[in-house]
């Protein structure tokens, strides 16, 4: 007889449980044992059933749900014995795919997280917030949780479930909380938010350029690219530690003035976008027309940073302006530039 199992039995799911299965989940799909196709969707007019699937050497089941817009959005997971093909056991309800993914953050955590004690903050107070916390609870050390949420009813409900229900600190913290009571400034935000802005222009500087087609149209050109890349990677890791030190010229704990820290942010930045132009260059066999003028005016952006905060302007106001510049050729290239890198290809095609 197979058993049927609701939302209620799935309260009282232990949380390492749920954790050690998705990594023993993993482990059987690194070695090839678990099978995970991609979910079916069959379209049902105004909403559509989905069913994911999978089978390990003792199972095999799917999960169906639907995207129908019904008051009762219940899903059903069904679980085989691999030997048998027996039902053995059904569940109905909503609970099981939330913990599932915080089962899964949880994986992650054990395997990478912490091993100090920890505060945990959590943005967002939903559903999956509270399953991926339910998780951490059983393989990090929590010192104390803070719950940040537009809607205060929210955090403070999360904060209160999470005391009761693990047993854990946890508070509602409001904006103001966070960016006051731990010292939280206009240049502080403004180095999170450049080193957010650059990584991702740095990369959308990187992939603009079709190295790949490059390489396959001219092999001789890997010593250029192999060896090229060294300065690139080099780049990359002295921005973030050009990023820390500005951080850390902002605590006074550097000896470097906030100019220089500014400063050792811009020269690997500069190097990076010099990097990634002359790999191409050097690939292409030529000085592509329109690299000089893109390069000059990202150059001049950061000059322009620099130069400010060699004036003693805010660090705030050095930071914005310096982000900009990998942006200058990401706007170049999406506008006009594009067409002379297809061209370039192309030449080293024919």
């Amino acid at each position: 007889m197979a058993l049927v199992l609701t939302d209620e039995d799935l309260a009282r799911l232990r949380p390492r449980d749920a954790v050690d299965w998705m990594l023993e989940a993993l482990r059987l799909r690194a070695g090839g044992d678990l099978m995970a196709p991609p979910r079916l969707r069959a379209d049902l007019g105004d909403g559509a059933l989905v069913v994911t699937a999978g089978r390990g050497p003792r199972w095999y089941g799917y999960r169906a749900y639907d995207t129908i817009p019904t008051p009762q959005d219940q899903q059903v997971v069904v679980v085989h014995d691999a030997t048998t093909g027996e039902v053995l056991a059904v569940h109905v309800g909503n609970d099981l795919g939330p913990a599932r993914t915080g089962a899964l953050g949880g994986a992650a955590a054990a395997l990478l997280g912490p091993t100090a004690p920890a505060t945990v903050g959590l943005v967002g107070a939903g559903s999956q917030a509270w399953t991926q916390l339910w998780a951490l609870s059983a393989v990090v050390d929590i010192v104390e949780v803070r719950v940040a949420s537009r809607a205060p009813a929210s955090r403070e409900a999360l904060a209160q479930r999470a005391t009761e229900v693990l047993g854990l600190r946890a508070y509602a913290a409001s904006s103001q909380g966070l960016l006051g009571s731990h010292g939280w400034t206009l240049d502080a935000i403004a180095v999170v938010v450049a080193g957010i802005v650059l990584t991702f222009g740095m990369w959308w500087v990187y992939f603009i350029s079709p190295f790949g087609d490059m390489l396959h149209a001219r092999r001789s050109s890997s010593f250029i690219f192999g060896y090229g890349h060294m300065v690139i990677f080099g780049a990359i890791a002295a921005t973030g530690a050009g990023l820390h030190l500005v951080g850390l010229s902002l605590e006074d704990k550097s000896k470097l003035t906030e100019f220089g820290a500014i400063t050792a942010l811009a020269a690997p930045i500069a190097i990076f976008l010099l990097a990634v132009f002359g790999i191409f260059d050097g690939m292409a066999g030529r000085v592509d027309r329109i690299h000089p003028p893109i390069l000059i005016a990202s150059m001049l952006v950061l000059a322009a940073s620099v130069g400010l905060a060699a004036l003693g302007l805010d660090v705030a106001v050095s930071l914005f302006l310096l982000m900009l510049a990998p942006w200058v050729v990401v706007v170049s290239y999406e506008w006009f530039g594009h067409r002379y890198v297809r061209d370039a290809v192309h030449q080293l095609q024919s």
